[in-house]
């Protein structure tokens, strides 16, 4: 009777084993395929300036881009509710009604806005990793708020502070930021490829390729700080930490470009708030400023802050926000 009861026990665990091992093979295979069809990207989405961090990240397919749109329905105050039974998403923003049909394999078969029929040829619409994921201009269209793309720096950048996509102020404002940030990180690029291939060259050599990103005075400061002056008169890199960069915007929690004039020079000023290290006391706050010359934005200073972590809203002076 005894050996009965363990054989019948350890054919019940067997069976749990099996099962689990089934389940694992399957979802192991699912994002192995999932992975196949988009390979892993690092495309970041912000909105006015902020990473909304969401779980599953913008896509560009072969069609175009799409992106998670319950994280941007809910972070500008609307609503999204998903029917596990019948497939269907409901979404509301604004006087915007969102409406989606799945099939019993996840393909979509139906699309409105305002009950009007979206056709689903034009703009992608599927499900990833658990997501509703909707075509780039679809999701524009429904929001009523630019989204740009920007190619270099892997980003979408939605604009919140416009009542219409057709507000040309604000989109020529949009581009601005995109463009500066687009300057540093063009900027961050060549540093590196000087220290790369640049290890050994005159003064005169390593300022011509710097002065198309920075000011003499930055110029000066980066040369005095990464190279060497020999006897000779040349120059040679110094092995040592690399300097902060824009990129991965992964790890940047916020952005915000503001005006300013100083002597009667325009001056753009981006401010880069880093998302805090774990266990890191603090984290890093870095104002880029720039001016323009010969038709070209320059870089004329870089300053670093360190902000504590456990102030949880930082305004972007580096302050406490009030």
């Amino acid at each position: 009777m005894w050996r009965k009861l363990v054989f019948k026990r350890w054919c019940v665990v067997g069976i749990i084993i099996f099962i689990i091992t089934i389940s694992i093979t399957y979802n192991n295979e699912r994002a192995a395929a999932m992975e196949n069809q988009y390979p892993e990207q690092v495309w970041e989405l912000f909105l006015e300036g902020s990473n909304l961090e969401s779980d599953v990240n913008p896509i560009l397919t072969s069609a175009g881009m799409i992106l998670p749109i319950r994280v941007i329905i809910e972070r500008l105050g609307g609503e999204i509710n998903w029917i596990a039974n019948t497939k269907e998403v409901h979404a509301r923003i604004g006087n915007q009604n969102l409406y989606i049909d799945f099939n019993q394999q996840g393909n979509v078969t139906m699309v409105t806005i305002n009950r009007e029929p979206i056709d689903i040829r034009e703009y992608r619409v599927e499900i990833v990793s658990s997501r509703t994921m909707i075509d780039l201009n679809l999701a524009q269209v429904l929001i009523d708020k630019p989204i740009t793309k920007v190619d270099e720096l892997q980003l979408v950048h939605i604009k919140d502070n416009v009542e219409s996509v057709r507000n040309e102020s604000v989109q020529n404002e949009s581009a601005q930021v995109e463009e500066i940030l687009q300057v540093i990180h063009e900027a961050d690029q060549q540093l590196y490829k000087m220290f790369r291939d640049v290890r050994k060259g005159s003064y005169q050599q390593i300022e011509t390729l710097l002065l198309r990103y920075f000011s003499k005075d930055i110029t000066r400061t980066i040369i005095e700080h990464y190279y060497r002056r020999h006897l000779d008169g040349s120059y040679t890199v110094i092995p040592t930490n690399l300097p902060i960069t824009l990129l991965p915007l992964s790890q940047i929690k916020q952005f915000k470009l503001n005006n300013s004039v100083d002597n009667g020079q325009e001056i753009q000023v981006l401010s880069v708030m880093r998302k805090p290290n774990m266990f890191a006391t603090f984290s890093t706050h870095t104002v880029y400023e720039l001016i323009l010359a010969n038709k070209r934005w320059i870089i004329v200073e870089i300053t670093h802050k360190l902000v504590e972590n456990k102030v949880e809203d930082i305004d972007m002076s580096g302050g406490k926000a009030v």
